[in-house]
């Protein structure tokens, strides 16, 4: 995954770039896709029957998100910021993502499968090119944002703990 350098390299920096970057980014990235589906199934609903199911997996997505951000900014971000914290703190949050990933693969594979790989949907939907779109840019943030957290942040959580 390239893209990747220039980013904080203290905990508390890169943790509050996650929140930016990754976090409002998704939710507000979540929130126009679900526009754009509205849009699409009032366009096309009664003829595009596999954009509920788009619908359906949209919000298993945001359960997962929502799930996956309340855990991190309640519990293991303020863990992991603590003076005193353990290398611990930077485990819980690798098998956190770990388990998010796993999620948001089967989710994501899902949707790939209903949209085509994002070219279009099976029975062709004239408002579906700016939700394919956002599906596309939502499943690649949601890859990033794993990414960062798991081979950046945990490492750096990990060697800033040891010293």
């Amino acid at each position: 995954m390239g893209g990747f350098s220039g980013l904080p390299d203290k905990p508390a920096d890169l943790i509050d770039y996650i929140r930016e970057a990754y976090h409002r980014h998704g939710l507000r990235t979540l929130d126009r896709a679900g526009e754009l589906l509205s849009s699409a199934l009032i366009a096309d609903g009664e003829t595009c029957q596999e954009l509920y199911e788009v619908g359906r997996l949209l919000e298993r997505y945001r359960l997962l998100l929502c799930a996956h951000l309340t855990l991190q900014e309640s519990v293991l971000f303020a863990e992991a910021l603590r003076p005193d914290r353990s290398v611990a703190a930077a485990e819980r949050i690798g098998e956190s993502v770990r388990l998010d990933l796993a999620a948001l693969a089967k989710i994501t594979h899902d949707l790939r499968m209903i949209t085509l790989e994002y070219t279009g949907l099976p029975r062709g939907c004239s408002d579906a090119a700016p939700l394919l779109s956002a599906l596309r840019e939502l499943e690649a943030d949601g890859r990033r944002h794993l990414y960062v957290e798991r081979e950046i942040l945990v490492p750096l959580l990990r060697d800033d703990s040891a010293s």
